[in-house]
């Protein structure tokens, strides 16, 4: 019997085997580099292992090997805790679901350990597993992104890459592997160093006392299966160092097998004896089981006989064998009768004439059938001299030349009589994928004792006629070549037709008929070029945006070139990660992206157009003033919805439970995360106040959307503390239009105490310098006005300075509502309070909003906000310390009921059910939070939308409507509590924008182009003649798609039911 390596019986005559198959994907894994810890090396192969033998099984019976539940007959999926656990490390290839692998199925696999519950993702096919291992502290499902990696560097960015070909992708007695350095190409061996270290992984600094050196382009031959590591060390790219440039690349190699199988005669060779032939690795090829007479040539055992059709062939001859040898018996009797009888000559002549005829057809029988006698009769059945010849899947092969009996063999099960010819037949085409791009594709084909075969791309042909055969049957393991060139169609179907010469009792051929099929794509995906995105802290972001239309993208690699002048195609190093790309990126650099992808059938590498980025200077780090309180209460949420009080100190609840107050904490830039936490405070009427720290910021212009490539700043002067616009070299800009766009960034460093130019390291726990020795550092930075106290003697407050410089401000969480405001009613009372959940008060005069404001809390200088102040909390929203330069989404509650949020399909709500509302729109529900500056619950509400806001500032026009509405605005020993802008010379909307273009922090003119193109595609209606009145935000009823935290509008300063106002207090 044949035995598998597990060890049990694979039945009789036809070894049911699985076929090796060969994969058209490139055979190369390679690990990141570990310490030479025997287990996870055990991992990353039994990994690698189940993978690759699930794909064979399900190319070669189009099914998965999984486990079914006897009692619903369906194959069992992980669950949703099993799920959860292994989510963070699935592929985003993943879809559907995943399954357990029943290992039972994938008969030849061996592995170190069987128990972690292997399972695969029905559509990627990647493989994972239920029982992790723990490594370094982290626990592996799968082969990770972590932990896989083409190549590792050391000491710094190499610019080289490596890669290892070579790797087996079927069986073999030894891999030869080479490595290249694709974008080197000419490498010097006085310049590199190249070593291989077996068994692997090790890291780099294990080369120092270890590996094996050779030359660049020489094979590197391993015979035994295992993780191989490979280091390659630029030498010329450091002057001193042990190591210099390196990187190292683990590959798995998994398809040796050197190892021949085993024939074990079991008792006598004649009579009850018993073949057990055994393979412990590959295990037996079935096609390769021959057998030869002996006394024949047995030291060829490649023209031996199929040992799989012995039974057959045998049986029919000794059929043929019986039958005439009973007519020449009969003759011969027959004979002897007539000789007894004297019967005539004539008679006599024609028998013996027929008896002739009989001993030439078994002569010819004989001859035809040497394997079965020795020239006259039958071998006996006890007489062992049958030599075997078995081969392995690698082509190991082994032989008993001492011969067996055929009784031994029908002992064994390995012939038996009854089996029929095409038994058993198969036919596929190579792949892995449903498509090829190819001209030619290979084909497995398998029927036993088949003598004839044909293989056709003509569904029109005739099976039934032999002429047709025109090809000797030849087993093939997927190393027969089909040409499909003529073929002129998307899909093609392959027929395969198999004959043993035999007829029918109807005297009809009788043949076996398979096909299959394969998707021919010819076409390469497309070429546009990526969508890339870099944030504020080098975090890159690339989108890639080919495609391809028939088969699909297969692969993708990311290329990039570090320039500061032309693109050059041949210059890019190409990794297999974004993050590879990420890792070298120096800020203030200009590169070039493209990608490059293959499809399904193998189209490619098709390399994009390029995206040319800038990468931007990164972010001080700095911590923020800590909020001032007085006679106030710091507070935040548990979990987001439960209020919390807790001492400002030690940050201890009531239960003496320690919580965060506050982490202005810096983002991406790009990714609006929610994950900043301002400070939140209350005071003693129950209004809710977000601190707004001192910080200093300036503005970076992109050419793009896609923040290609900066094109200019807004900001102060390095050298002569002038604030303008500048390129990107420093240099002052010729006019603001060669700088100003309307895609941009505003990079802020909070200050320290009441200092312009001093910050508190995060890092360090410094406080530093923004001017350092009077170089250019980070003096370009701009302290907002809103913090900034105006010069003696001003006398028009246009920046909206304060009297004094301040550490921050406090502003009204929610726009101010009266103080007996509920749900359904603004109230009556003249008391104003910054509350959630409440209708916001409008319809009031600007004059009346400003007085109502300051009555609130002398005592904090508690006023109407001011355009500065509303641009500093703008800036700080639109920073990477709020929403990343995302929308603040729009308060579409048409009752304006403080601190509500957006709804799902854009559109205005009102809602009389105030249980109703707050758990589907209250500040404290996720469309709520949407609306808020940090995207939780932490920022400040109704900066977009519910009222349109009055802010204390106008146009100092001399219109009647500025002293009529607005008189207690313009009280000049109050200069600090208002903000009054330029007339221009027409006192035109446009006229007016631009008579103010020394205007800055209020984020107005700085984000904009003119007033018809803002930032965010925001409204801008910039105040003039009767209406000199600045309101921010827009309202609920705004358009969705144009209003946002830049909107500027106008109004006259009277009373409006949709326009209401927002306090600030100064500590």
């Amino acid at each position: 019997m044949i035995k598998n390596k597990k060890g049990y019986s694979l039945g009789i005559l036809v070894i049911t085997i699985a076929v090796m198959l060969i994969l058209t994907t490139t055979a190369l894994l390679s690990f990141k580099s570990t310490t030479a810890d025997k287990e996870i090396t055990n991992f990353m192969n039994d990994i690698t292992e189940v993978e690759e033998y699930v794909k064979e099984y399900y190319s070669e019976k189009h099914i998965l090997p999984l486990m079914y539940d006897n009692t619903t007959k369906q194959p069992i999926a992980i669950n949703d805790l099993e799920y959860e656990e292994i989510r963070a490390q699935t592929s985003n290839k993943d879809f559907g679901n995943y399954y357990f692998v029943d290992l039972t199925k994938l008969e030849r696999i061996h592995l170190k350990d069987n128990q972690r519950g292997y399972i695969v993702n029905e559509n990627s096919l990647r493989v994972y597993v239920t029982n992790p291992i723990e490594y370094q502290g982290v626990f592996y499902y799968t082969v990770t992104d972590d932990m896989k990696g083409y190549d590792r560097t050391y000491n710094d960015n190499a610019n080289f890459e490596v890669i290892i070909s070579g790797n087996p992708i079927v069986w073999t007695d030894k891999a030869k592997l080479i490595l290249s350095i694709p974008n080197y190409e000419n490498i010097e061996a006085s310049d590199w160093q190249f070593k291989y270290y077996y068994p692997g992984p090790v890291s780099a600094e294990d080369f120092k006392t270890k590996g094996n050196m050779f030359l660049y382009g020489e094979t590197v031959d391993i015979t035994e299966n295992g993780i191989v590591t490979f280091y390659a060390e630029n030498l010329t790219a450091t002057a001193s160092g042990d190591v210099g440039y390196a990187k190292t690349v683990n590959v798995v190699v998994t398809k040796i097998d050197d190892i021949k199988p085993i024939i074990k005669i079991s008792g006598d060779r004649s009579k009850e004896g018993e073949v057990i032939i055994t393979d412990n690795e590959t295990g037996i090829n079935s096609d390769r089981l021959r057998y030869k007479i002996i006394g024949d040539d047995i030291n060829n055992p490649e023209d031996g006989i199929p040992l799989l059709t012995y039974g057959i062939k045998y049986a029919k001859y000794i059929e043929e064998y019986n039958k005439l040898k009973s007519n020449e018996e009969d003759l011969i009797a027959e004979i002897s009768d007539l000789k007894a009888l004297g019967s005539g000559d004539d008679e006599l002549q024609e028998l013996y004439t027929n008896l002739n005829s009989i001993t030439l057809e078994i002569q010819k029988l004989n001859n035809e059938n040497r394997s079965f006698n020795d020239g006259n009769i039958p071998y006996d059945d006890y007489e062992n001299n049958i030599a075997l010849y078995v081969e392995d899947y690698a082509g190991n092969v082994e032989e008993d030349t001492l011969g067996v009996s055929r009784k031994v063999l029908l002992n064994s099960n390995l012939i038996n009589f009854e089996s029929k010819l095409l038994d058993n037949s198969m036919f596929s085409i190579v792949k892995t994928t449903p498509y090829t791009s190819g001209d030619k594709v290979k084909l497995r084909i398998r029927s036993q004792g088949a003598t004839k075969m044909i293989i056709t791309m003509d569904d029109k042909i005739s099976p039934e006629d032999i002429a047709n055969y025109d090809l000797k049957y030849q087993a093939s393991n997927g190393d027969y070549e089909f040409d499909i060139s003529g073929a002129g169609k998307t899909e093609v179907v392959i027929y395969a037709y198999y004959t043993a010469g035999e007829y029918d009792e109807n005297g009809k051929l009788i043949y076996k008929a398979l096909n299959d099929k394969v998707l021919v794509d010819k076409i390469n995906p497309t070429t546009d070029a990526p969508k890339v995105e870099v944030s504020n802290k080098l975090k890159l972001k690339i989108e890639v945006k080919q495609k391809d239309l028939e088969s699909g993208i297969f692969k993708t690699e990311y290329g990039y070139q570090e320039t500061d002048g032309n693109e050059d195609l041949t210059k890019y190093t190409w990794c297999h990660t974004v993050s590879e790309i990420e890792n070298r990126l120096k800020e203030g650099k200009i590169y070039y992206i493209r990608t490059r992808v293959t499809d399904l059938a193998g189209n490619g590498p098709v390399v994009s157009a390029y995206t040319k980025i800038q990468c931007p200077t990164q972010k001080i780090l700095a911590m923020p003033n800590r909020p001032v309180l007085e006679n106030m209460k710091a507070i935040t949420w548990k979990n987001n919805l439960e209020e919390v009080e807790i001492d400002p100190y030690t940050l201890k609840d009531s239960s003496g439970v320690t919580r965060v107050w506050y982490d202005y904490k810096m983002g991406d830039g790009i990714n609006d995360d929610g994950e900043s936490m301002w400070a939140n405070a209350k005071s003693t009427d129950g209004s809710y106040w977000v601190w707004i720290p001192r910080y200093a910021y300036r503005i970076i212009y992109y050419t793009d959307a896609n923040k290609t490539e900066i094109k200019g700043y807004y900001q102060n002067s390095a050298y002569s503390n002038t604030i303008g616009y500048y390129m990107p070299d420093g240099k002052t800009a010729s006019s603001e239009a060669d700088i100003k766009t309307k895609f941009g960034d505003i990079d802020i460093v909070f200050l320290y105490g009441s200092e312009d130019y001093k910050y508190y390291d995060t890092e360090t726990k410094l406080v530093k310098s923004l001017i350092d020795g009077g170089e250019k550092l980070y003096s370009e930075y701009i302290v907002h006005p809103a913090f900034k106290s105006y010069a003696s003697g001003t006398s028009v407050n246009i920046l909206g300075k304060w009297n004094r410089d301040l550490s921050g401000i406090w502003v009204g969480k929610f726009e101010a509502s009266r103080e007996d405001a509920t749900f359904t009613s603004q109230g009556t009372a003249n008391n104003v309070k910054s509350v959630p959940n409440v209708r916001a008060m409008t319809n009031i005069k600007i004059n009346d909003a400003f007085n109502m404001a300051l009555q609130l809390d002398a005592s904090k200088d508690s006023h109407l906000m001011k355009n500065s102040e509303w641009g500093a909390v703008t800036y700080l929203a639109y920073s990477a310390y709020g929403r990343g330069g995302n929308k603040v989404r729009q308060n579409l509650s048409s009752n304006m009921i403080t601190g509500a949020g957006t709804s799902s399909n854009g559109a205005t709500y009102a809602t009389t059910s105030e249980s109703l509302f707050e758990g589907r729109y209250s500040y404290k529900t996720s469309a709520g939070m949407q609306a808020s500056t940090t995207k939780n619950i932490y920022g400040v509400y109704d900066m977009v939308g519910g009222a349109l806001e009055y802010v204390s500032a106008y146009v100092n026009n001399e219109n009647s409507a500025v002293s009529t509405n607005g008189s207690l605005l313009q009280n000049s020993s109050t200069l600090y509590l208002s903000q009054s802008y330029n007339k221009g010379g027409t006192d035109s909307e446009a006229g007016n924008y631009r008579a103010n273009a020394g205007v800055y922090g209020d984020a107005i003119y700085e984000i904009s182009l003119d007033t018809s193109n803002v930032w965010k595609d925001n409204v801008m209606n910039y105040p003039n003649t009767g209406e000199p009145f600045f309101a921010r935000g827009g309202s609920y009823s705004s358009n969705t798609s144009t209003v946002g935290i830049f909107e500027t509008d106008k109004k006259d300063g009277a009373a409006y039911e949709n326009v209401g106002f927002r306090i600030v207090l100064v500590p």
